[in-house]
């Protein structure tokens, strides 16, 4: 706001004891908080999911869904379990797997590199 200095306080209250309205979601996005539409969009979400990565290989995107799905209207319970689902992935079956295959990778990388790296010094 660009006020004369004589009027700058006077602005300076009026501005600070306007509350700012409301931050109100618009068109289809309202939707997707709904009691009755989130059920629908996280299967469609799941089947969208599905089609990149299977549940049993990759569980967090599908943990997520069901975490908005169930725990939307409740923010701070939605954290809590949140945090609990991230627990489990970390501790799980799948994550561990990932993590070995990503050593393995980066294993076979460098033996790769180092066999490379011998047989042009024997040429």
């Amino acid at each position: 706001y660009a006020v004369p200095a004589r009027h700058l306080l006077d602005a300076v209250r009026d501005v600070l004891s306007k509350q700012p309205p409301p931050a109100r979601v618009k068109g289809w996005k309202a939707w997707t908080n709904n009691i009755m539409v989130r059920p629908l969009l996280a299967r469609y979400l799941k089947k969208q999911v599905a089609a990149k990565a299977r549940p049993d290989h990759y569980p967090a995107p599908y943990a997520m869904i069901d975490l908005w799905n169930l725990h939307f209207s409740m923010p701070h319970r939605m954290m809590e379990e949140e945090a609990a689902s991230v627990a489990r992935l970390v501790m799980g079956e799948t994550a561990q797997n990932l993590v070995r295959v990503f050593f393995l990778q980066e294993r076979v990388k460098s033996l790769t590199i180092h066999t490379m790296c011998m047989s042009s010094v024997a040429v």
